[in-house]
């Protein structure tokens, strides 16, 4: 009898198969991914990553760290096999790839509270800077720039904004490659 393994990637609540070939992470994305065989396909289940930490083994999946992976792509294999037989009843490989995420640094908060520390959020890096917008909780656009030198000071239409969470985005050409970014940034004072 024959088993079909089936391979079940979960990254940042979405689901992929072993019907595909690979999954590319973007640079901003959480590297810790979990990874679950269907428990009704083969009796045993044997794991081969290229490279990574096992963070914890449960049940028919594993949990992995990706952090600190030295390659942009990791290969996964994984074996199913028939107890009684002892032979592998089927593979899957596929290939997690990690976006490079070059020279850009975009911190996760800032305090512009005059103290002339940590003032104004900048983008640095070495690229060139498209545009960099910053909007506020309720999607209001309250910051551009085109300018990597011209940070946001902290301040909506001249008055300091509340002590929130902010949302950024920025294009930007790196190395001839026009990339996006978007995350939070904190404001603290």
């Amino acid at each position: 009898m024959k088993w079909l393994c089936v391979v079940f990637l979960f990254i940042g609540g979405n689901l992929f198969s072993q019907t595909i070939d690979s999954v590319t992470l973007e640079c901003d994305h959480d590297r810790i991914l979990n990874f679950h065989e269907d428990p009704f396909k083969a009796q045993i289940y044997s794991w081969m990553i290229s490279e990574g930490k096992l963070i914890e083994h449960w049940g028919f999946g594993l949990t992995m760290d990706f952090t600190n992976v030295s390659s942009d792509i990791v290969t996964v294999q994984v074996f199913g096999y028939d107890t009684i037989s002892g032979c592998i009843t089927d593979t899957a490989t596929f290939l997690v790839k990690f976006e490079t995420c070059g020279n850009v640094y975009i911190p996760s908060a800032f305090s512009p509270n005059g103290d002339g520390i940590n003032d104004i959020f900048y983008i640095r890096g070495n690229v060139n800077l498209i545009t960099f917008k910053i909007y506020n909780r309720w999607g209001e656009n309250i910051f551009i720039s085109r300018d990597i030198n011209h940070g946001w000071d902290g301040s909506f239409k001249g008055v300091p904004a509340p002590i929130e969470v902010y949302v950024y985005f920025a294009i930007v050409e790196e190395e001839g490659a026009i990339k996006k970014y978007k995350g939070n940034i904190t404001l603290i004072r």
